[in-house]
């Protein structure tokens, strides 16, 4: 079982940190001369605060990494069907920031791929997953498990009639350590169209079942509602009792509830997976009326999104 290191943040003491976590949970594992892939949440292709990992999270990652002597570190993601990676990277900053940091930015879309369809490269590099608090309409939470799905090709929604299983699976197959981004999350139904949740806390570790443990727990929900660690759970590959380290015991762990809503589509698309009715072709078939839908509801949120506490993340050294 593994254990979780828990570290409180702020605006103003981000890098340190970050550099604190990643003394604690990557440094005994990671090997700055080896290649590190970050892997990210790159869920949106707009700055919207609490949907992709963060500017303000990743310039103190990078600059940390570059402190301990990593050399040759690439922030790695995989399409999405409403746009390619490289897009999203170009239009919400990010490959402008790597840029400034020195680091690549690599889409694996269209790199080979094993018998499990995961990149070939990662039996070459160490993996350092960086994922962000979300709710989720099928999962409830997206966190550190969730975010290995993002490995998976561009078709990935085929395996969502058997979401749990298929996690476990990318649980057992991926070796990584994970630094969850917990400075604001998204709560809501979408990960892409959520109100943003100010967080302050950094979560580390090289088991994610541990950490969804601990997620669930800080974002409000009993690990039992879980889907993922009710699987898990029941299966004996994940216990409730997390060993925790750093600035928290499991009586003093910080809760910042997130709501969960569900419209009545994704209720009807919950009903008809809990029944194992295959609904691809209706999903693939909205793709474009769902990206619209995503942008009306920005247009509608983004003087909400501009003003909320969760900019003052946007102001520190870290977003640089």
């Amino acid at each position: 079982m593994g254990k979780v290191t828990v570290v409180r943040t702020s605006p103003a003491s981000l890098r340190a940190d970050v550099d604190r976590i990643f003394g604690a949970c990557a440094a005994p594992t990671l090997e700055p001369e080896r290649p590190v892939w970050i892997k990210i949440n790159g869920n949106f292709n707009i700055a919207y605060p609490g949907s992709n990992t963060s500017p303000w999270f990743l310039g103190a990652l990078f600059e940390t990494l570059k402190d301990r002597g990593f050399r040759k570190v690439s922030v790695v993601e995989g399409d999405l069907p409403e746009f390619r990676t490289e897009d999203m990277a170009r239009s919400t900053g990010l490959e402008s920031l790597v840029k400034r940091h020195g680091v690549s930015f690599l889409s694996y879309e269209r790199l080979p791929r094993d018998d499990w369809e995961l990149p070939r490269m990662l039996a070459d590099v160490q993996l350092l997953n960086t994922p962000v608090f979300h709710t989720h309409g099928f999962a409830v939470i997206s966190c550190a498990t969730k975010n290995l799905f993002g490995l998976l090709p561009v078709d990935r929604r085929k395996h969502h009639l058997k979401l749990n299983e298929k996690l476990l699976e990318l649980h057992d197959l991926v070796p990584c350590v994970t630094i969850v981004d917990g400075t604001v999350g998204l709560e809501g139904e979408s990960t892409r169209r959520g109100d943003p949740v100010r967080c302050d806390v950094l979560l580390g570790g090289s088991d994610t079942l541990s950490l969804d443990v601990i997620a669930a727990r800080v974002m409000g929900f009993g690990p039992e509602e879980i889907p993922l660690l009710r699987l898990a759970l029941d299966k004996r590959r994940v216990s409730l009792d997390v060993p925790l380290e750093g600035d928290f015991t499991a009586s003093t762990l910080p809760r910042v509830p997130f709501r969960l809503e569900l419209s009545p589509v994704r209720k009807t698309a919950n009903w008809m997976l809990a029944n194992g009715i295959n609904f691809e072709w209706i999903h693939a078939s909205t793709d474009g009326l769902r990206a619209l839908w995503h942008r009306v509801n920005y247009a509608q949120k983004k003087r909400q999104l501009a003003a909320g506490p969760w900019q003052e993340y946007g102001q520190s050294d870290g977003a640089a």
